[in-house]
């Protein structure tokens, strides 16, 4: 939560065009005052403004509960 809000404060007020985060609907904005530096294939994307650089990562998370037969059942029954 600390961490999320630490990014939320140095990002600011977004207004650049928004970013698509691989394997996902969810897009990243980053305000113009940042400037995008190049890009790194373990990364969303990196930016920098003065000395602070904003590195953004996406990592896949396993399904767990998809493996479970009990949890499987009770996800597809209420789908």
């Amino acid at each position: 939560m600390k961490a999320a809000l630490a990014v939320a404060l140095l990002v600011g007020v977004a207004s650049a065009e928004p970013v698509a985060i691989p394997n996902s609907k969810a897009l990243f904005d980053v305000p113009k005052t940042w400037t995008r530096q190049p890009d790194d294939p373990a990364l969303v994307g990196m930016w920098k403004r003065g000395t602070s650089i904003l590195a953004v990562t996406r990592a896949q998370v396993p399904n767990l509960g998809a493996w479970i037969k009990a949890s499987r059942e009770a996800y597809v029954a209420e789908v």
